[in-house]
């Protein structure tokens, strides 16, 4: 993975980061829920990283609209009451990665 790819990869964790705590702090949502085709291992772990427990799969429920394929889709959940429990644990994950940089 080059340093373009890491950057990229930081900044979408962020961003889903952010629209979380907008969703829970502003929003005053009780629960949010994200979903992921189930082949996409990038996504898959996102949410895992963030702290959404998985919670099932959606057999052949999503269409692609890139190439019309049928997919499987993971659901995860999290609760208002879980969110601050795994920032600490992001934020170790996202230093470790920018030491990683030659």
């Amino acid at each position: 993975m080059d340093k373009q790819e890491v950057l990229e990869k930081r900044l979408y964790n962020g961003s889903e980061s952010t629209n979380t705590r907008f969703a829970f702090r502003r929003l005053k949502l009780r629960k949010v829920e994200s979903s992921a085709f189930s082949d996409n291992i990038t996504s898959n772990n996102m949410s895992k990283r963030l702290g959404f427990k998985y919670k099932g799969t959606k057999r052949k429920s999503v269409t692609c609209k890139a190439d019309r394929k049928v997919h499987d889709e993971n659901l995860y959940r999290m609760l208002s009451e879980e969110w601050g429990k795994e920032k600490p644990k992001l934020a170790k994950e996202v230093e470790r990665k920018i030491k990683e940089f030659p």
